[in-house]
């Protein structure tokens, strides 16, 4: 019952003060009073139809769990042996080799085909080591050069061949 008072006391609000300011715009064709007029209508408007915006959902109100769905052992593709958390892991290790060819082509104008990176985690999900394979078309980039950009990234054992 309070809610609906709320909203016949905020239509009444909008109205008076509507009023108000129709009073004291100047009247006819002006354009001080188009000015006016066009804004408080379109107040009184927003404020009849201000219980609909509780229709839709708003953005932070989005929870991450009702847009995705929760991953199963059936759902994946992979043995029975394997645990989920295994899986999670690989998938994130195979996305930071990606991003990591993939800064060092852009790093080095080369073709994502010219390079491989692998990832070696610890136990404990540390970086160890990395290891990246350059092929033919990477032949006049200095391996060096490769090594000291992937260690300044990465922080770890940086191993660079040549295939």
């Amino acid at each position: 019952m309070g809610d609906v008072f709320e909203y016949v006391y905020s239509l009444v609000l909008a109205s008076a003060v509507a009023g108000v300011l129709s009073l004291v715009a100047p009247y006819g064709g002006k354009a001080v009073g188009k000015v006016i007029k066009y804004p408080v209508a379109l107040a009184v408007i927003l404020a009849v139809l201000a219980p609909l915006s509780g229709i839709f959902p708003k953005i932070n109100d989005i929870d991450a769990s009702g847009i995705t769905e929760k991953l199963t052992a059936s759902d994946l593709s992979f043995s029975e042996e394997r645990s989920t958390l295994d899986y999670v892991i690989e998938r994130g290790r195979e996305s930071a080799e990606e991003k990591l060819r993939s800064m060092v082509s852009s790093r080095f104008s080369l073709s994502s085909e010219d390079i491989s990176v692998s990832l070696v985690l610890s136990e404990e999900l540390e970086l160890e080591s990395v290891s990246a394979v350059l092929g033919f078309g990477a032949f006049g980039v200095p391996r060096d050069e490769v090594e000291e950009y992937l260690g300044d990234i990465c922080g770890c054992s940086i191993s660079v061949t040549y295939k």
